[in-house]
């Protein structure tokens, strides 16, 4: 009778141990999914001015790529932001690719292109790690809205400069400049004094005509 009661002790402590650990488990999964559903706001605070937007009507992908990223991420989730990573990489890619203005033509917009196709890029392949966490992934996006930020910033610097080169053009029509005042500038030497036989002083100065 003994041995009976015995066990069904060691049955109940058992079930009790392992509905302990079940509910630490549980515990610890209520505490991890909200960190990644967790909403955070992105400062996307730099934008096109409406005369470089208009100038840049053909290139259609930087509009895609900067509607979806505007739209989707200023105020996302760790989890929705790696759902989205995908099709955001691929829309940098096609901006990137698209590209044929030439006043954009220049290192500094290229440069903050790249850098902003490597930070998506590094988003996406975010959504593969399994031991990735939240705060790893809103670092990342503050990084991509840090760049984009930066990347219309250099577009409307470089419109801004042309529109100052534009400005300040210079007129030389109102002057009479004539073919060889275009020619380089040479400077005119002077030519040498000749001298005859037997006329050098005795410091064996050149003697020259008053």
């Amino acid at each position: 009778m003994l041995k009976y009661v015995y066990i069904l002790f060691l049955l109940a402590v058992g079930c009790q141990q392992n509905k302990n650990e079940t509910q630490v488990i549980e515990k610890k999964e209520s505490v991890k999914l909200p960190v990644f559903e967790e909403l955070n706001t992105y400062a996307f605070d730099v934008s096109l001015t409406n005369e470089v937007k208009d100038s840049l009507q053909r290139w259609k992908a930087y509009f895609e790529f900067s509607e979806f990223l505007t739209s989707n991420f200023n105020e996302i989730s760790p989890s929705m932001a790696l759902e989205y990573a995908t099709e955001l990489s691929e829309r940098s890619k096609t901006m990137n690719d698209s590209l044929k203005i030439r006043t954009l033509n220049t290192r500094g917009v290229f440069a903050r292109l790249h850098t902003l196709n490597s930070e998506v890029l590094r988003l996406n392949d975010m959504s593969a790690i399994q031991s990735i966490k939240a705060k790893e992934v809103v670092v990342q996006i503050h990084k991509i809205a840090a760049v984009y930020n930066s990347l219309n910033a250099k577009i409307n610097a470089v419109y801004a400069q042309k529109n100052f080169d534009k400005d300040v053009d210079f007129d030389e029509s109102i002057f009479n400049f004539g073919a060889s005042d275009e020619m380089p500038y040479k400077r005119i030497r002077k030519p040498k004094k000749r001298y005859t036989k037997g006329t050098r002083s005795q410091n064996k100065q050149p003697s020259f005509e008053k």
